[in-house]
């Protein structure tokens, strides 16, 4: 009899902390909303990069906005690219030229080392010559630049960036429009959700 009164009080004790530490996770989530934070310290931001320092564990509870989560991490290590949103690996042309797909929109953070700023951009799509693809690039969140593209030739994108004082700085690409090669390609089996192509940046 002893022992099966130690087994329901072990029971009903083991039920009540689940059931509490279910409702403290429901309270964080609910709490924090679309993104949910756990052994994290307060955001910083060092020029134009945001980011949150962890200790030895920590963990990050975001809301699935698709197929693909993109982290990237990183020390105080200032000469490191910092690129997130560009999902998709680079990718290596005939003539040698380097290239890597945004979907609708995509973030570079890099280390300002000239007065000018050189994006190269193109494209693939299909008929773009009629569905015309508009680019805007922002620069630090704030220096706007609009772009149709009307044609899938390389062009290359010169922002002067001699105002800025930060040692680094941030660049947006946000398209109006994306495609999948599977809905307009024949044969075509990449399901991918391309925006536009942007090549090796370089500074003048």
């Amino acid at each position: 009899m002893l022992t099966i009164l130690i087994f329901l009080v072990f029971f009903l004790t083991a039920n009540i902390y689940t059931s509490i530490n279910h409702l403290t996770v429901e309270k964080e989530v609910k709490r924090f909303g679309i993104e949910n934070l756990y052994g994290f310290y307060s955001h910083e931001q060092e020029n134009a990069i945001m980011y949150n320092w962890i200790r030895n564990e920590a963990v990050k509870i975001p809301r699935k906005k698709g197929d693909v989560v993109c982290i990237t991490i990183g020390k105080n290590r200032p000469e490191i690219e910092y690129i997130y949103s560009f999902c998709y690996p680079y990718i290596k042309q005939k003539n040698g030229v380097m290239y890597s797909w945004t979907r609708n929109e995509a973030v570079k953070i890099l280390r300002k080392k000239g007065d000018v700023v050189c994006i190269p951009i193109g494209n693939n799509r299909p008929e773009i010559e009629e569905n015309n693809v508009n680019l805007k690039i922002t620069i630090n969140d704030k220096m706007k630049y609009s772009y149709t593209m009307n044609s899938n030739d390389w062009k290359l994108v010169l922002i002067n960036v001699k105002g800025i004082k930060d040692d680094y700085i941030k660049i947006k690409f946000d398209v109006d429009k994306t495609w999948r090669p599977i809905d307009l390609l024949e044969d075509s089996i990449d399901e991918r959700i391309l925006g536009v192509k942007v090549g090796e940046i370089y500074w003048e």
